[in-house]
């Protein structure tokens, strides 16, 4: 299990226990123990919302190739990455017709 998944399961896990406890403290109307349980299971959706980007593994031929470009272009692996990315996504997409070309007739 790689770290990503781990911190997914902890957090669900961190979580659930947390409004579970505040469901309970709420039952048993100790609101103190309530507002800290609901903090925390705040505080857990918090950290989740604002997490970075999940990393990607990258296949060991394409990180190669990252490394040289970036070595040959002086430029971070990142911007190469995402330029890559762009480029690959522009070619997935059909070019859009130009108005009034041929395809109209005009």
């Amino acid at each position: 299990m790689g770290p990503v998944a781990r911190h997914r399961i902890l957090t669900v896990a961190a979580f659930i226990l947390a409004a579970a406890g505040a469901i309970d403290a709420a039952v048993g109307e100790v609101w103190d123990l309530f507002a800290v349980l609901a903090l925390i299971g705040a505080l857990v959706l918090v950290d989740r919302w604002l997490a970075p980007d999940v990393p990607i593994r990258v296949r060991p031929d394409l990180q190669r190739w990252l490394s040289d470009r970036a070595a040959l272009e002086g430029e971070p692996i990142d911007a190469i990455a995402t330029r890559a990315i762009a480029t690959y996504r522009e070619h997935l997409t059909p070019p859009e017709h130009p108005r009034g070309g041929e395809r109209d007739g005009g």
